[in-house]
C-alpha cells in the first residue's frame, strides 16, 4: 500500500508558531527561481499570507501558476 506524507505549508508552519527568517526565505526564493515547483508553491504561500514580506496576491497567483505548470500537486 502506498501512502503520502503531507509536507507542511508555510501557513501551517506559521499557525504552529514557526518563524521565517531572511535566510529561510532566501533559500525558498533560490529554489523557486531555479524552477522547483514545490518551492514556487511555498513562496506563493509566503506572498499570499504576508509572511516575511508584504502581502502581494498578484505575485502569489503568478507563482501558483508557475508551480502548477511545473507539476506541484499542492
Amino acid at each position: 500500500a502506498r501512502f503520502r506524507v503531507e509536507r507542511p505549508t508555510a501557513a501551517k508552519l506559521k499557525a504552529h508558531g514557526a518563524t521565517f527568517d531572511g535566510e529561510m526565505v532566501k533559500l525558498i526564493e533560490a529554489a523557486a527561481s531555479a524552477g522547483d515547483a514545490e518551492a514556487q508553491f511555498e513562496l506563493a504561500s509566503l506572498w499570499l499570507d504576508g509572511i516575511g514580506r508584504e502581502k502581494d496576491e498578484t505575485k502569489a497567483v503568478s507563482l501558483l501558476r508557475q508551480a502548477a505548470r511545473g507539476g506541484s500537486t499542492n
